[in-house]
């Protein structure tokens, strides 16, 4: 009985560490494959402690062999976590010693499932009563026949483990991996451990892996509190199932870029207390960071009143050129009440074209965008005057609208600083907010399967 209650303990904790890790973060694949990992062990536990463990042969129930697939599915779940979470390393060369353990892992990890299945009370007679008759269960065939592939399956997962760790992995995943090669030995342990000292292994092991799920999602929950600041929720989506390097890996493609600053900015810091200043600021980046937010583009940066926001980046959008004169749009409208009676405006300048992206640095890393369409959007955030969206003729090429139903006047050519020739500019009155909102809520219906889709196939890393 102290036994059985033990086991029954130690399962209770599984199941609650699957329960926790699936609410965290429900929607990755990698975490979600992880929370059956501990909700199977569990039920293994539950079902070996009060059903089979000190159990005759005859004593069993006639179910005990479906009882046995909760065990091999727990194999099976930390096999395909593993799986998932190595495309996410950058590394320059195929690690194929760690794909062959992988492989091994599975392949005994079913040997031992076939064989359990087939013959449950080889389980209870021989397993289980290792420690009663060692004599006699260490002379049969039977033992090393169900012992050896589950022994096998954790010695490759393990090794396949520690392969893992020597990619490049992203640092909240490494601190998670480190716990399992910690726990995986002192779990394996529990099986030729005497009965009253095993639950001690197996309850070690689980608390290691406790410690070690609970930093890798304080590590996730601080980078989402930036993630949310900077990040769409598509593009912090991808970062939580591909990891952040190979999420926002150096690409050349072409894109919108969005440029915003106040105007009247300068003489409002001049003649207001630093308090005023700051609570402008605040809103005026709050509502900035919802409205791109709600269109699914990046804040790329911050620079005083200014602000730079990509469509198409890091997650390429081809519908990028029409977001982000909707976008556009939503700022000119949610922006307004923030000026109230102040002599303040808002200034957009939209440009699109080709564009390198990727991150920089070391610590802090930067994510970089450069491209004539960068600056060219600076500028003509530059030229615009308040509540004016200025905007580039390959913009306008790519838009999906007719120019003069939603009333773009063209400006003529401009000649800007740091750009060789003059450019074609066009602008948007604010009649056309409206119809461009409407424009937008037609393309996101058509874009919302393949969106549902994204979230539930298995993409490149388990997503």
């Amino acid at each position: 009985m102290p036994t059985e209650l033990s086991w029954n303990l130690i399962a209770i904790v599984a199941l609650g560490m699957a329960i926790s890790v699936s609410i965290v973060d429900f929607r990755s694949a990698r975490t979600g494959t992880l929370a059956l990992g501990f909700a199977m062990l569990g039920l293994a536990l539950v079902l070996d402690a009060n059903f089979m463990i000190g159990k005759k042969v005859d004593e069993i129930p006639p179910w005990a062999n479906w009882a046995t697939l909760a065990g091999t599915f727990t194999m099976l779940a930390l096999t395909f976590w593993l799986k998932l979470i190595r495309p996410t390393a950058q590394t320059g060369a195929a690690d194929r010693v760690g794909e062959i353990a992988l492989t091994c892992s599975l392949l005994a990890t079913l040997a031992y499932g076939a064989l359990a299945f087939s013959f449950p009370e080889w389980r209870v007679h021989y397993l289980f009563r290792l420690h009663d008759a060692p004599n006699e269960v260490l002379r049969s065939r039977q033992f090393y026949l169900l012992f050896l592939p589950i022994f096998l399956a954790c010695c490759f997962l393990l090794l396949a483990m520690i392969r893992t760790l020597q990619l490049q992995l992203d640092p909240p995943e490494r601190l998670r991996l480190i716990g399992f090669c910690i726990a995986v030995p002192l779990i394996l342990l529990s099986f030729p451990a005497p009965r009253e000292v095993a639950p001690y292994f197996a309850v070690i092991g689980e608390m290691v892996l406790l410690i070690a799920v609970m930093q890798f999602h304080m590590h996730w929950g601080q980078r989402g509190q930036f993630m949310s600041r900077f990040l769409s929720p598509q593009v912090a989506a991808a970062v939580r199932s591909r990891g952040l390097d190979e999420a926002m890996h150096e690409d050349r493609l072409e894109l919108t870029v969005v440029a915003c600053d106040i105007r009247g900015f300068s003489t409002f810091a001049e003649q207001n207390d630093s308090s005023q200043v700051i609570s402008l600021l605040k809103a005026y980046y709050g509502t900035v960071g919802d409205v791109a937010a709600a269109h699914g583009a990046t804040i790329k940066d911050y620079a005083g009143d200014g602000i730079l926001l990509l469509v198409g980046a890091p997650l390429p959008n081809p519908n990028h050129a029409h977001v982000a004169l909707a976008l556009a749009a939503d700022l000119r409208t949610h922006c307004d009440p923030l000026w109230q009676d102040r002599d303040l405006g808002l200034g957009v300048g939209i440009a699109t074209g080709q564009v390198s992206v990727g991150l920089v640095g070391t610590k802090p890393m930067e994510y970089a965008a450069v491209g004539r369409a960068v600056n060219l959007a600076s500028r003509l955030c530059d030229h615009a005057e308040d509540g004016e969206i200025l905007l580039s003729e390959r913009t306008l090429e790519l838009v999906d609208v007719d120019a003069n139903s939603v009333k773009m006047h063209p400006e003529g050519k401009v000649q800007f600083k740091g750009l060789a020739e003059p450019v074609h500019i066009w602008s948007i009155s604010a009649d056309a907010d409206t119809q461009l909102r409407i424009r937008k809520k037609k393309l996101g219906k058509r874009k919302a399967a393949p969106q549902f889709l994204q979230w539930f196939g298995m993409g490149r890393a388990g997503k």
